[in-house]
């Protein structure tokens, strides 16, 4: 074999093996946004649930994705500065990313590799915001049942956040009243 093949040949292979060992970075999409309806601290995972505002399709069906942070996920408030997971909460809508696809299953699954708070509202009147309230119903509708709670909408009236609720089946609609200064709860 010449000296010409064997340098040729070389330099293919080199090559080749430069070109397998690139390392490609995994392509981060934008999943769901909507509001986090639970928290499991012992698996460190966040159940994000889009709402009538956010919602993707005209199906009865609204996405549902349990987010596992990978170890160097971001984590932003709606100004933009990094929090840690730990400042999540339940209640907060969130926009999310992931470089996985979904599981095939409901909720369904996925890596989170960034998560960004949205702005939060106010009731218009007094001061306690939309995750407070969505906190108060969520807890409520779990002491009443626990078939998957899906919060399809909040508003701010004038004393009170009304908030739409409905369960993973859509067989059961709940409309609750959460009295801003106290937090009462009122199914009407």
């Amino acid at each position: 074999m010449s000296t010409l093949k064997k340098a040729l040949i070389l330099i293919i292979a080199s090559l080749l093996i430069t070109g397998c060992a690139t390392n490609h970075k995994d392509v981060e999409k934008q999943a769901l946004t909507g509001y986090v309806t639970e928290k499991d601290f012992e698996k460190k995972a966040l159940l994000v649930i889009e709402n009538d505002e956010t919602k993707t399709s005209d199906e009865n069906l609204y996405a549902a994705e349990w987010y596992f942070p990978k170890e160097e996920a971001v984590f932003l408030d709606s100004k933009g500065n990094n929090i840690s997971y730990d400042e999540i909460e339940v209640g907060h809508t969130v926009s999310t990313w992931s470089t996985t696809p979904s599981a095939q299953s409901y909720p369904s699954g996925a890596e989170l590799s960034k998560l960004v708070i949205n702005e939060e509202s106010k009731n218009p009147i007094n001061q306690m915001d939309e995750k407070s309230a969505i906190q108060h119903a969520i807890n409520y509708l779990k002491s009443k049942h626990d078939d998957g709670i899906i919060i399809k909408s909040a508003s701010g009236q004038k004393d009170y956040w009304q908030i739409k609720a409905t369960d993973y089946d859509h067989k059961k609609e709940t409309n609750l009243q959460i009295h801003a200064q106290t937090g009462e709860v009122k199914e009407f």
